[in-house]
């Protein structure tokens, strides 16, 4: 099983070396909130404190974000020969496959996961094959529990949050996420639902607490640091 750590390029400078020694692969981005996009010195960064391997994760993109994020891959590959991306549009996936797919692997990010896993298996089979895509991510146990015995998918499994609801309006600063001063990046914010549920607000998205599935598909755990409901 790969054990990686889910980041924030804020959270990334921020990192000690020890992080490292139990998880070998670093995420940094957001699946959520394309302002929290890394810097390519991020990646050389995050070797230096003893990541092995990299993804980028990244969200749901304006025209001008997906230009933006197309510029920072770029600059990353200039020293990197292999990067894995954490996919949730569209439109970076068909981009990835026309310019990238050499040197790319991309990887289906939860929220768009969430819709593709209930789809017919033959059309989702054929659509990862087309696209190259290497893990499913989730963090739904249920999901995942009812994929069949059979199913080769692989998924990479994201904990101890859950994601509920997201938008491109962001809660932290009441505007819209084509700009702002990332005021989210460093820590979560803890909530409670009109029923007294507690809730997680971290990087624009809401959360609810979940735990590490263990389904024979699940071949990578990625957790988020400071993702607990016990703030």
């Amino acid at each position: 099983m790969e054990l990686a750590v889910l980041l924030t390029p804020e959270e990334a400078r921020a990192a000690g070396p020890g992080l490292f020694k139990r998880y070998s692969r670093a995420y940094v981005g957001s699946g959520f909130c394309q302002n929290l996009l890394p810097e390519a010195r991020d990646i050389g960064m995050l070797h230096s404190k003893g990541a092995k391997t990299i993804t980028l994760a990244t969200p749901l993109f304006t025209g001008a974000g997906l230009k933006k994020f197309e510029k920072i891959l770029k600059a990353v590959l200039e020293t990197e020969k292999r990067i894995e991306v954490s996919v949730n549009d569209l439109g970076l996936l068909a981009l990835l496959r026309r310019r990238y797919r050499a040197r790319v692997t991309p990887l289906l990010g939860r929220p768009v996961s969430h819709d593709y896993l209930r789809m017919e298996p033959s059309f989702l089979k054929r659509f990862l094959r087309y696209y190259g895509v290497k893990y499913l991510e989730s963090d739904e146990n249920s999901m995942v529990r009812n994929l069949p015995a059979s199913s080769k998918l692989a998924v990479s499994f994201h904990y101890p949050l859950a994601c509920l609801a997201m938008s491109r309006f962001c809660p932290h600063e009441g505007r819209m996420d084509d700009s702002c001063a990332r005021s989210c990046a460093v820590g979560p914010v803890k909530l409670e639902d009109a029923c007294g549920e507690q809730l997680i607000l971290k990087n624009g998205a809401y959360f609810a607490g979940n735990t590490p599935c263990r389904h024979k598909a699940v071949k990578r755990l990625v957790y988020a640091p400071g993702g607990s409901l016990k703030l």
